[in-house]
């Protein structure tokens, strides 16, 4: 079996889960090389590092039809048994690829809850989706609102669940060195860590006003991340003259390590299809308030691995404050937290993900 990966690129963020599958299959000894359209970034160095080959097409608007016949005959030249697509430029451009170059297996990977089809492209995404060998969603509630857009595609569409490498993780977070005194952070201020893109999904402007709420308590929240709102919520905090509590990190590669600090994670998403970061702060046992949206309820229990709130400041507010003033309720969701990531380590959805390729496989023979 030959797997060839096609995403839009490699970059900080939602392809964590990507990469250490990818990771774990060639563990296991399968055959792939990954594909990306628009550049590589720090995932694909990593890969890179493991002996995956990479290719980058560095597809715009001006050369997209000569990319494509590159990508054909790249596939051709390679013969993948399997074209795994990632997101809606990928499933597009990649998938359109793997039929012209004849591969016979063709996976579909629906991630987003926002990612809308254009107009003008979905006739072209209903033939590739009828003509795809399996399509997976990353959650339930996903499967869902993807089947409301695309509702031919019941029988098809099933869920495979985000993983991570849980054991590296935690790892890197045993061993972190990382102290609050590194940020400039007091020595008894609770760190509230929120991991998320700058953008209006992760509703960053709902800690901003938290921290308002809780002015004079002693919290510091440290944001990491980068995106077209980062300006845009340093603004809000300055204006409102909370630069005491927040440190803003920017894009890190040291997540894990960063956790070691945290006493508790927050992620105030108004939009979420899983929680890659959320279950990053399972694995090392930060114990978490979380917006009940999307596929987090199929992450966490409420009360058991974290404290779930609606995408409501003042909710938000109440579940840190109560978290704060007691330590024995944060051991017990970092206790429960930590188990619960167990059950999404990627070497068990690795192992599902083969299962569904095998039986592709199967039935292209």
């Amino acid at each position: 079996m030959k797997i060839c990966f096609v995403c839009d690129d490699l970059m900080l963020g939602g392809w964590t889960s990507l990469r250490d599958m990818m990771l774990r299959l060639a563990k296991n000894g399968v055959e792939l090389f990954a594909v990306c359209l628009f550049g590589k970034g720090y995932n694909a160095e990593l890969l890179e590092s493991a002996g995956i080959r990479v290719f980058c097409l560095g597809l715009n608007k001006f050369n997209a039809p000569f990319k494509l016949i590159g990508l054909v005959m790249l596939l051709r030249k390679e013969s993948p048994s399997i074209v795994h697509t990632n997101l809606h430029y990928s499933d597009i451009f990649g998938q359109l690829a793997a039929m012209l170059a004849g591969i016979p297996g063709r996976i579909i990977h629906v991630h987003s809850l926002d990612e809308k089809c254009r107009f003008e492209f979905k006739f072209l995404k209903k033939m590739i989706l009828r003509k795809a060998s399996a399509i997976i969603c990353v959650s339930e509630k996903l499967r869902i609102n993807f089947l409301k857009e695309f509702p031919d595609e019941d029988g098809k569409a099933e869920v495979l669940y985000n993983g991570l490498d849980i054991d590296g993780i935690r790892e890197k977070s045993r061993s972190s060195a990382l102290r609050k005194n590194d940020f400039g952070i007091p020595k008894d201020s609770l760190v509230v860590l929120t991991v998320a893109h700058f953008k209006w999904q992760k509703a960053h402007e709902l800690i901003v006003q938290s921290a308002e709420m809780m002015r004079g308590q002693a919290l510091s929240f440290v944001l990491v991340g980068h995106g077209p709102r980062k300006e845009e919520i340093s603004s809000m905090i300055r204006r409102k003259e909370l630069d005491s509590h927040f440190v803003m990190l920017g894009a890190r590669t040291d997540v894990p390590e960063l956790m070691k600090m945290a006493d508790v994670f927050l992620l105030p998403s108004v939009s979420e299809s899983f929680g890659i970061a959320l279950l990053e702060a399972f694995a090392c046992g930060v114990p978490s308030v979380s917006t009940k949206i999307g596929g987090i309820a199929e992450l966490a229990r409420d009360g058991q691995d974290a404290l779930l709130v609606e995408p409501d400041a003042g909710q938000i507010c109440a579940a840190l404050e109560r978290l704060a003033r007691d330590p024995s309720l944060r051991k017990s969701l970092s206790v429960s937290a930590s188990d619960r990531a167990a059950e999404f380590d990627i070497a068990l959805i690795a192992n599902r993900y083969l299962q569904i390729c095998s039986e592709i496989s199967k039935c292209a023979e």
